[in-house]
């Protein structure tokens, strides 16, 4: 579903095609975490008796689970998993501190990372890099490449996000960066390869309050394929959009004055010379993710007008995107409230 206020039409009704589900759902048992594959033909699922993962063949309608991996996975339930790559699994166990490699074309466990200081919560990769952020608030970047650790962020400075975790993160490919969101109301950005917070651009970004409210979190960070320092900010409750560029629009004559977050009014505009967007009409947001125009555009979307998050700033330099969310709508929040409690009838019954 798209709002109008991006400009976008909910998508055509989807077509139940296949159904997967783990022997533990029998049971009660719940997945924990799920990941699927860049190219669609693998999907992972954890729930606490262990990882599965599962071939899958849309043409084919076909769907089996793969029987030549490690035996010691069908006992790991996973807290978070993530395909880096077609064909490779980052696992996060629920129990221990490591972070695992999984190599589908070979069948093996080809790294294991040991230096996070808690469990594994959250993942990010891009390329040969792999974020992984843990429960005591440490992110660590591991090379896949090498299979070797690579830095750690600095996270625990007091103008940066002492005391703080995270909740969401994503890898801007295109300039090797990092985004971390933090619970204390603040975005980092950090130079992968140079290992130390971004110069170039301000690598300490707090939340505009009239964009982010304050008791709202984070919930995701996408950055778009074909953006161009674009980058896409959701809650259950917001979206908005935010330029990490750190470029002026042809034209433009930055004001001598920089707004500040209470003087967004209109949800747009310049605040210490980053370009923030927000998109009031969007709610209840419980997934978003963009897709490549190049390979979706005229498949998936060829009869639904392109939803698009982001604003023109000239022709040669046009950081848009292609949006896909997933909402709740809202007959289905009113009808999942308990019934209205009327004392009347209460007294009447009793």
């Amino acid at each position: 579903k798209a709002s109008k206020a991006v400009g976008g039409n909910p998508l055509p009704e989807g077509q139940h095609v296949l159904r997967i589900s783990l022997d533990s759902g029998k049971q009660g048992k719940h997945i924990a975490a799920s990941a699927i594959a860049p190219d669609g033909q693998h999907i992972a699922a954890s729930d606490d008796t262990g990882t599965k993962v599962f071939s899958v063949q849309i043409s084919e309608l076909q769907v089996q689970r793969l029987q030549s991996l490690p035996e010691e996975l069908d006992a790991v339930a996973a807290r978070a998993l993530l395909f880096c790559g077609d064909s490779t699994l980052a696992i996060a166990p629920r129990a221990t501190k490591e972070l695992t490699i999984l190599s589908l074309s070979s069948g093996k466990i080809t790294g294991r990372f040991k230096k996070n200081k808690g469990p594994v919560s959250i993942l990010a990769s891009e390329g040969e890099w792999v974020a992984a952020a843990d429960l005591s608030g440490v992110v660590q970047v591991y090379n896949l490449d090498k299979m070797e650790h690579h830095s750690r962020v600095p996270l625990g400075t007091d103008d940066v996000g002492a005391s703080s975790v995270v909740t969401a993160m994503c890898i801007d490919g295109g300039r090797q960066r990092l985004i971390v969101a933090l619970s204390s109301r603040k975005f980092v950005i950090f130079d992968i390869e140079a290992r130390i917070l971004c110069e170039n651009i301000p690598s300490v970004i707090p939340y505009p309050r009239n964009l982010i409210p304050t008791f709202n979190r984070v919930c995701g960070l996408v950055a778009p394929p074909e953006g161009k320092g674009k980058l896409l900010i959701w809650g259950h409750g917001f979206l908005n959009s935010l330029n990490v560029q750190f470029e002026w629009p042809e034209g433009y004559r930055p004001p001598k004055k920089q707004r500040t977050d209470d003087e967004l009014t209109k949800g747009a505009g310049y605040l210490d010379k980053i370009f923030w967007r927000g998109y009031p009409e969007m709610s209840h947001i419980m997934a978003l993710h963009c897709l490549e125009e190049s390979q979706w555009g005229n498949q998936l979307l060829k009869d639904c007008k392109i939803p698009r998050a982001g604003v023109a700033l000239s022709k040669a330099d046009d950081p848009r995107a292609m949006v896909v969310t997933l909402e709740v709508a809202p007959s289905s929040i009113t009808d999942s409230l308990p019934p209205k409690f009327e004392r009347k009838k209460f007294q009447s019954a009793a």
